[in-house]
């Protein structure tokens, strides 16, 4: 029996007519959290390159993976045909989003982008404000994981613009959180600052521990690697960690916990450093998170060139 991935199965279900035009796949677009922060005394590298939405940043596609999506994306090119010959522009819209979140999976970010613009021009002929800004703020993603923050900037901004205009306040928040994040890319302290603390009023409004936590993480990213303050960047990450108590979201606790980790080693703290990646190790392998691992690897190593590490510690470096 064929095992369709869920963006197929939402386009399969508006041909067929299982879904009403309105439901179709909308743009993804979640708060990011950013991670690999460095153990050493400067400061991370492009953090736009090393993290990704709501998810700690997942390995490439394995070549069964790879497979699934090809077909996948042979399957959605058929229906996007089927809803070009019958006229049904919304269809065709939500269509070229489910593409473009397909190439984004394999890596061809520009085919990304251009599927998502066509269906941004569908959108804006439509009046459909609240997909105009979720898709602009979907490009800003792709491009501010592709390592180009300046350019997600401009996209995040213009998605505030049409935001405002609408009732989403969620996906409002998460183009304010995503912004500072690429602020933060950008090196620009203050609108990374300013454009994050107004995402995380809005999610402790609304009691999302989760977002709360990521938000909270991001700022924690700007006080190390821009204020140059660790202590404070402590801080944040010790709150991040609260919040994430509250959730079951064990990856985005392991890269926080690493990050914890690396402060750490900044302020001296050796014990705490090597008890916090310690944890997150546990966690990432706990979970199935190579790259996690591979982080707190990297950082456990840069611990062990400046002092001993305890035989457990040890252990975990060898590990393969």
């Amino acid at each position: 029996m064929r095992l369709w991935s869920i963006p197929t199965l939402f386009a399969l279900a508006a041909v067929t007519g299982a879904l009403l035009p309105a439901q179709r796949p909308p743009a993804r677009s979640e708060p990011v959290l950013n991670q690999g922060l460095s153990a050493e005394a400067d400061a991370p590298a492009n953090p736009a390159r090393n993290e990704s939405t709501a998810e700690p940043l997942a390995a490439p596609p394995t070549t069964s993976a790879n497979g699934q999506i090809r077909a996948d994306l042979e399957v959605l090119t058929n229906v996007l045909e089927q809803y070009r010959k019958s006229g049904n522009r919304m269809g065709e819209a939500g269509t070229l989003c489910a593409l473009a979140n397909s190439y984004d999976a394999m890596n061809q970010q520009q085919k990304a982008i251009e599927h998502l613009q066509l269906a941004l021009v569908i959108f804006r002929e439509k009046g459909t404000r609240q997909d105009e800004a979720r898709t602009l703020s979907r490009i800003g993603d792709v491009y501010r994981v592709w390592g180009f923050p300046d350019q997600a900037a401009h996209f995040y901004r213009d998605s505030l613009v049409v935001f405002s205009k609408t009732d989403d306040s969620q996906g409002r928040a998460v183009a304010f959180n995503n912004l500072g994040v690429a602020y933060l890319a950008l090196g620009n302290k203050k609108k990374s600052i300013e454009y994050l603390d107004q995402a995380l009023s809005f999610y402790r409004a609304r009691n999302d521990h989760r977002a709360v936590a990521l938000t909270l993480n991001n700022l924690g990213m700007v006080s190390s690697s821009l204020a140059n303050d660790p202590q404070k960047a402590l801080s944040y990450f010790l709150r991040a960690m609260t919040e994430l108590q509250l959730t079951d979201d064990r990856d985005s606790e392991g890269t926080v916990l690493d990050n914890i980790g690396a402060v750490c080693v900044k302020l001296g703290q050796r014990d705490m450093a090597e008890l916090s990646f310690d944890r997150a190790m546990e966690l990432f392998r706990r979970t199935g998170d190579t790259q996690g691992e591979v982080r707190v690897r990297r950082h456990l190593r840069k611990l062990a060139e400046s002092g001993t590490l305890a035989s457990s510690t040890q252990s975990a470096l060898a590990a393969p």
